[in-house]
């Protein structure tokens, strides 16, 4: 009966901290839509033919707009002149390259998760002007993301998963106390992300599996933990490091 009672409180529980951070991933959902609020990323084709996919995480409050653009596997780089007028948006990165300054200004309009506009820039020394479409990625599995957890001795352990992604099949690597650990039967369906990880703490065999909703660069919900002294479930909260 013990047994029983514990399985139903584990059970309640569960659903309790889904319930929550599915609540609190709706409400960052709704807030993110009506704001340009996100990570947004595109395709560029460089004049070499080359593919690259530069991102920008930007931040809305009221007309203005901050935050900061990286290219390729560069630096990270902060926007200057963020501004936003209803639907329209535009703001200016500003480079070093080969002892110069290059000013790229991005000028487009917002509608829902997408941005159309024009990328004007003097990369080479004259001004250029390139399409612009971006995406909204803050909804997107693939990634870098981090968390801490407080262990027993009140120390902060820290957490990174990369996740991969192809339709609903989801792949990456967990990497915790040094060591990585290919995720098992990853999932991407409906903004949730669901996975397992399994590994070796010295005799033990430690079980985790996760479940949570993505939004604004979040991921909410919880992780049930499988082996060791004694099984527990805990919240889950996931940002996005990349």
């Amino acid at each position: 009966m013990k047994t029983s009672g514990r399985v139903l409180k584990c059970a309640l529980l569960a659903t309790a901290l889904l319930l929550v951070g599915i609540s609190r991933a709706a409400d960052d959902d709704l807030a993110e839509s009506e704001s340009a609020t996100g990570t947004w990323r595109w395709t560029f084709i460089m004049p070499d033919g080359s593919r690259v996919e530069p991102r920008v995480k930007l931040k809305q409050e009221g007309d203005t707009l901050t935050g900061t653009t990286k290219f390729r596997d560069g630096l990270e780089t902060h926007i200057s002149g963020g501004k936003v007028n209803g639907n329209d948006l535009s703001f200016t990165v500003r480079r070093e390259r080969n002892g110069r300054t290059v000013i790229t200004t991005y000028k487009g309009t917002r509608n829902g998760d997408r941005i159309t506009g024009v990328i004007e820039s003097d990369w080479n020394n004259e001004k250029q002007v390139y399409p612009w479409q971006a995406r909204r990625a803050s909804k997107d599995p693939g990634g870098k993301w981090s968390w801490k957890l407080a262990n027993r001795r009140g120390e902060t352990n820290d957490f990174i998963l990369e996740l991969q992604h192809e339709g609903e099949k989801l792949t990456g690597t967990f990497t915790a106390f040094g060591m990585d650990t290919e995720i098992e039967d990853g999932a991407f369906k409906d903004g949730e992300v669901s996975f397992t990880v399994a590994r070796e703490a010295g005799d033990d065999l430690i079980v985790s599996s996760y479940r949570g909703k993505i939004a604004a660069d979040m991921i909410r919900g919880r992780a049930s933990i499988r082996g060791g002294e004694r099984d527990r479930l805990i919240e889950w909260i996931a940002k996005r490091v990349d």
